[in-house]
C-alpha cells in the first residue's frame, strides 16, 4: 500500500477520508479516534518505503475536502407522511430496539429502509432504523431496554451511500413515521337561484322536445367524488354546499 493507492481506492469508493495504516476508508473519524503527534506515525509503507503509513495503533489520515455526511433529519413519503429522526439508540442481538429486519440488497439507506418498512406485508410500521452501516429494521414500538446515546455513536456511513449515516455496530438510527393530516375541506355556502338544468336529447324524436329540464334532488360526497341524483322538473330554486 502507498498513500496514493489508498487515496485512489477511497476516492473511487466515494469516501471522504483515506487512512494509511493497513489501508482504511471512511467519511468521518470514528469515536474515540483523536489526533496525535505526527512523530507517532513512523511505519514505512509496504508499497513505498519512502512514505510513512501510520504506526502501531496509529493511522495517517488524508481528507478529500468534501463535506462531511450529516444525519438525515426527515424523509418524505409523498402522499403519506414524513419519517422524522428520533435519535441514536443502543441495540443488541439479545434485545432488539426494533424487532423486524429487512434485507436490502446492496445495503440500506434511510430512504430505502423507511420505504421498505412502509411497504412490508408485515407492516406498515411506525418506526424504521438503520444499523451497522447496512442493516434495516422496522417495528411499532422501541425495545424496553433501548437507550438514547450521542448521535456520534451512529456515525457509520451507509455502505450504499457514503454521504449519509446508517448507524454502527449495536447502534441504530431510528426514524418515526408521522402521517399527513387529512386536508380540512373548505366549504362555501353557495346560493343558486332561479336557474334551469337542461338535458338535451342526443337523438330527439321527430316533432318531439329537444331537451328536458332537470332538478337536483340529492347530492352525496364520498371520498372526494360527488354523486348527483337528477329528476325531471320545469325549474328549481335551491341552496347547496360545495366542497
Amino acid at each position: 500500500m502507498t498513500i496514493e493507492k489508498c487515496i485512489e481506492i477511497c476516492e473511487a469508493a466515494d469516501y471522504n477520508l483515506a487512512g494509511v495504516e493497513y489501508g482504511h476508508c471512511d467519511s468521518v473519524v470514528q469515536s474515540p479516534g483523536t489526533q496525535v503527534e505526527d512523530e507517532e506515525c513512523t511505519m514505512p509503507c509496504a508499497g513505498d518505503p519512502t512514505q510513512l503509513c501510520g504506526g502501531p495503533s496509529r493511522i495517517n489520515v488524508f481528507d478529500s475536502g468534501n463535506p462531511a455526511p450529516e444525519i438525515i433529519q426527515a424523509v418524505e413519503a409523498p402522499g403519506q407522511g414524513t419519517w422524522n429522526y428520533t435519535g441514536c439508540y443502543t441495540d443488541s442481538a439479545a434485545s432488539r430496539t426494533l424487532g423486524f429486519g429487512i434485507t436490502i440488497p446492496g445495503g440500506a439507506t434511510i430512504e430505502s429502509c423507511s420505504a421498505a418498512c412502509t411497504a412490508s406485508t408485515a407492516g406498515p410500521f411506525a418506526f424504521a432504523g438503520v444499523e451497522n452501516r447496512h442493516e434495516c429494521w422496522c417495528g411499532n414500538a422501541l425495545g424496553e431496554v433501548a437507550e438514547v446515546v450521542e448521535d456520534s455513536a451512529c456515525f457509520g456511513v451507509c455502505t450504499a451511500e457514503h454521504q449519509q449515516f446508517c448507524g454502527n455496530a449495536n447502534r441504530i438510527l431510528v426514524y418515526e413515521f408521522h402521517a399527513d393530516a387529512d386536508p380540512t375541506p373548505v366549504c362555501e355556502n353557495t346560493d343558486i337561484g332561479n336557474f334551469t338544468l337542461v338535458a338535451e336529447y342526443k337523438n330527439p324524436v321527430e316533432d318531439g322536445p329537444i331537451s328536458v329540464n332537470l332538478k337536483v334532488i340529492a347530492v352525496e360526497i364520498s371520498r372526494g367524488v360527488v354523486w348527483t341524483l337528477l329528476s325531471v322538473r320545469l325549474w328549481i330554486f335551491l341552496t347547496w354546499k360545495t366542497c
